[in-house]
């Protein structure tokens, strides 16, 4: 039977991708929706920043240290400012990926290339949520990038799925698409590096 995507967020569907993640992208390619994936994404990415904040909030001493007012004002701007970077690391990530994908070959188009990515970033960013909780509690980095790392086996099924590639394509993409990122990364650092002295100047 057909699967139908809930109109706003299907936990069902999180737990579909996550245990039959290969049969999923299969069915779900030729439904791709920017609408339904921006609603799926965006509220994952709002729960996520929300427990980072919240997390900090309450076992973070800084966050209330001049006072609860401002400790909430924190909690509020600091997820606004993780959706915004969360979605916007999103679409670097798919863009990036996208040209790369075309570049070695794909006959994708990019809406099927940004659905499928963000059904599979959904499940691993609420997975992220346990991460950061545990994290923010022990006071240590350690676990910041796990989910990232778990990502990487549903993105090599997603992308086969629908680029039509080979375990050498996938690697390639891999390959080229971290490296392109890393440099991008690198030149806005040195930028921002070499603007700051000037920026402190004018302060």
């Amino acid at each position: 039977m057909p699967y139908a995507m809930a109109s706003f967020f299907d936990f069902d569907l999180c737990k579909r991708v996550l245990l039959h993640p290969k049969e999923a992208f299969a069915e779900l390619k030729d439904k791709a929706s920017y609408r339904q994936a921006l609603l799926h994404y965006g509220f994952a990415a709002w729960l996520f920043a929300s427990a980072a904040a919240w997390s900090s909030f309450f076992f973070d001493p800084s966050f209330t240290s001049d006072g609860l007012a401002l400790g909430l004002l924190a909690v509020a701007f600091g997820t606004f400012l993780a959706v915004v970077m969360l979605f916007g690391f999103l679409l670097v990530e798919t863009l990036v990926g996208y040209e790369v994908a075309v570049l070695l070959g794909s006959k994708a188009d990019f809406k099927t290339h940004f659905f499928v990515t963000t059904l599979f970033m959904v499940p691993i960013t609420l997975i992220g949520i346990v991460f950061v909780v545990v994290s923010t509690i022990a006071k240590t980095d350690a676990l910041d990038s796990a989910s990232n790392y778990l990502s990487l086996p549903y993105a090599s099924l997603a992308y086969k799925e629908i680029h039509g590639f080979d375990t050498a394509k996938i690697v390639a993409w891999f390959l080229i698409s971290f490296f392109i990122l890393l440099l991008a990364v690198a030149i806005l650092a040195v930028g921002l590096f070499a603007a700051a002295p000037g920026l402190f100047a004018k302060a």
